[in-house]
């Protein structure tokens, strides 16, 4: 996990030889971005899949427990 100047962290999600960060809105307080660690371990619960939809997954995962992707 990254901080962001944005107001936000990024994650590297990686599979395989496929990375990519995502980078997500989350306040600074300690409540929200404990919130934000735990949802980001769960990832590793994820099965095994084709990397598209792996990102997918993750991204759905996140959105779940309220937070937002800031998009590129």
């Amino acid at each position: 996990m990254e901080n962001s100047n944005k107001n936000g962290y990024g994650i590297r999600i990686q599979l395989g030889s496929y990375m990519e960060r995502l980078w997500y809105e989350v306040p600074g307080d300690p409540v929200t971005l404990k919130k934000f660690e735990c949802a980001c371990r769960k990832i590793n619960d994820i099965p095994e899949m084709e990397w598209k939809d792996f990102l997918k997954a993750v991204q759905e995962l996140l959105k779940k427990h309220g937070f937002e992707r800031i998009p590129k």
